[in-house]
């Protein structure tokens, strides 16, 4: 909901991420896929605006 909030498709793209890490987490690749995951998370937190126009 946070993408459609800020109209930012990373944090879907972070969702799913975290999503496939987690279940992928017993064949141990998960893990790179959720640390990656949380990169692009801070990536996307800064590339938020200051100011949001629209709100829920």
């Amino acid at each position: 909901e946070l993408s459609k909030a800020t109209n930012h498709k990373l944090f879907e793209t972070v969702g799913k991420l975290m999503f496939f890490g987690s279940t992928l987490v017993i064949f141990f690749v998960g893990i790179l896929i959720v640390y990656i995951s949380y990169i692009l998370l801070l990536i996307a937190f800064i590339k938020l605006p200051n100011k949001l126009n629209h709100l829920l």
